[in-house]
């Protein structure tokens, strides 16, 4: 941080148009700070017991990390994880709109296991698209909407 007094005191311009700072008559560019990559951290909505041997769809919120206008203006992929309460959450894409979804989970024990509500079941980051589908003939899955679905294995 450079202070007005500091910038006075050396004779400063500030040229932010072109990017640069002139001090006593000498240049000097100017750079940007890199950018923390923008995350999705998914919490769990409210408290799902995932019976043993079962898939269920696991109402989320998604937060983010980042509130620069446009950088939030994709889709994100959240990679696989465990839970310590014995749970996989699948990897999934998520919207790029709004802050509540569902996504997959999985109980691969003989026990119920219980996810409590604000739980946090991943982090997600902006998806890159591979190819434009437009014109492949391929169209979106119906959304479900709701509470909890569930689905033995």
């Amino acid at each position: 941080m450079l202070g007005i007094d500091w910038l006075e005191r050396n004779y400063c311009t500030w040229d932010f148009v072109h990017g640069t700072l002139v001090i006593s008559g000498v240049e000097v560019p100017l750079v940007g700070r890199p950018r923390r990559p923008v995350v999705r951290r998914a919490y769990v909505i409210e408290d799902v017991v995932v019976p043993p041997w079962t898939e269920v769809n696991i109402p989320i919120r998604l937060t983010w990390t980042a509130f620069e206008s446009g950088v939030n203006n994709t889709e994100c992929v959240m990679e696989t994880k465990h839970t310590p309460q014995g749970v996989i959450v699948s990897r999934s894409l998520l919207p790029k709109e709004g802050f509540k979804t569902f996504v997959w989970a999985v109980n691969l024990s003989d026990q119920h296991c219980a996810l409590q509500a604000e739980l946090c079941v991943g982090s997600a980051y902006p998806a890159v698209v591979v190819s434009d589908r437009t014109g492949a003939g391929v169209t979106d899955p119906p959304f479900s909407s709701g509470g909890v679905e569930t689905r033995p294995l």
